[in-house]
């Protein structure tokens, strides 16, 4: 009887290959400049720092913290877990938009990547945790906006500004997803009247209060 070869299992190839190379470089490659520099930063625990929001920084402090180890690889290795979870998530989306296969090339194409897959997918870098939570938000966006008629899911809304919170603490380049979801919105006519919903203020104002819940204003250097 022949093996059939699902999307399914062609994602998670990709997924558990990514991981161990990932894997592997992070145990045979040490910290550059950067890693370095937040690892001796996240030494002293801190609600904000000088020059980088705070949740990068807060994973490399508790992963010192319960392994009392500032061992390359075992620093790497939370952010190794994050974008193996980006890689996943992309794969859902795509596979929800287009096709199961259409989102088998996608999770290929961002493990293959230079900047994604090698940097941005297991370097102590504020990239990680801000993929990981931008994708879960534009997941949860596509589940409300496709079919265009569950704009009102107040439960989908609330999630999406909870991660959308968390990624502005990762990098505040999070915010652009707001600006373009708002173009989106507007332009579409199909679903501008979501604009006329509670969903999208109060998903803005949990992530509003998840970023000023846990940023010391008055950043520490």
């Amino acid at each position: 009887m022949p093996i059939i070869f699902s999307p399914f299992s062609g994602v998670w190839l990709i997924i558990i290959a990514g991981f161990v190379i990932r894997l592997a470089l992070g145990a045979t490659i040490g910290l550059g400049v950067d890693e370095t520099y937040v690892t001796a930063v996240a030494r002293q625990l801190s609600l904000s720092y000088f020059d980088h929001p705070p949740l990068h920084l807060w994973i490399i402090w508790l992963t010192t913290y319960v392994t009392g180890s500032e061992n390359p690889v075992i620093l790497r290795l939370p952010f190794i877990l994050l974008f193996a979870g980006t890689t996943w998530l992309s794969y859902r989306l795509t596979a929800r938009l287009f096709s199961e296969w259409a989102g088998v090339w996608a999770a290929l194409l961002l493990t293959v990547s230079a900047v994604f897959g090698l940097t941005g997918g297991g370097w102590l870098l504020p990239d990680g945790p801000l993929m990981f939570c931008l994708m879960v938000v534009v997941y949860l966006l596509s589940q409300l906006f496709f079919p265009p008629d569950r704009g009102q899911s107040l439960a989908l809304w609330l999630a999406a500004g909870v991660f959308l919170g968390l990624g502005l603490l990762s990098k505040y380049h999070a915010v652009l997803l707001v600006v373009g979801l708002f173009i989106y919105l507007i332009t579409s006519r199909d679903r501008r009247w979501v604009l006329a919903t509670p969903g999208p203020y109060l998903a803005v104002c949990i992530a509003v209060a998840v970023f000023f819940s846990c940023v010391d204003l008055e950043c520490s250097a």
